[in-house]
């Protein structure tokens, strides 16, 4: 069952029969396959929607899944995001574990570079998104470019 991420069935005597269970939690939709999926927390695409539902951002992926290092990147990046940027993005995409870039709705463009410092460039990026520009590397939060 695609929306649930796990489920524990016990039994107690003589006759009771007890199921717990844990849905799945999307954290981003992801484009596949000529259609838009929620994934979850661990990466894993489980059902596909219409359109992203308000405050999921689109995460676009070559090969989504569990298994896929640009897919663990990205939603590291993701849930490393204020959560006062959430409404401006457009994507995030991941080419790689270490070239992930996100846009923003106004066209501006953010490369994030890999994973490391990411609590760091989420701290700093809105501070960064103040300055004037259209391009800006937080890929070194010690070095920011503003373009």
């Amino acid at each position: 069952i695609p929306l649930i991420a796990q489920a524990q069935v016990s039994r107690q005597w003589p006759g009771t029969l007890q199921v717990a269970v844990i849905p799945r939690t999307p954290v981003a939709v992801v484009p596949a396959n000529s259609s838009l999926y929620l994934l979850d927390n661990l990466g894993t695409p489980y059902i596909a929607v219409p359109a992203a539902p308000a405050g999921l951002v689109t995460l676009r992926l070559a090969t989504p899944g569990p298994a896929d290092s640009a897919t663990l990147a990205g939603l590291a990046v993701v849930q490393a995001l204020p959560a006062e940027l959430i409404p401006l993005l457009a994507t995030v995409s991941a080419r790689s574990a270490y070239d992930i870039s996100l846009e923003l709705l106004d066209g501006r463009t953010v490369q994030w570079g890999g994973v490391a410092d990411s609590l760091r460039k989420g701290q700093i990026l809105p501070a960064v998104l103040a300055q004037p520009g259209t391009s800006f590397d937080i890929s070194d939060p010690a070095l920011v470019t503003v373009r």
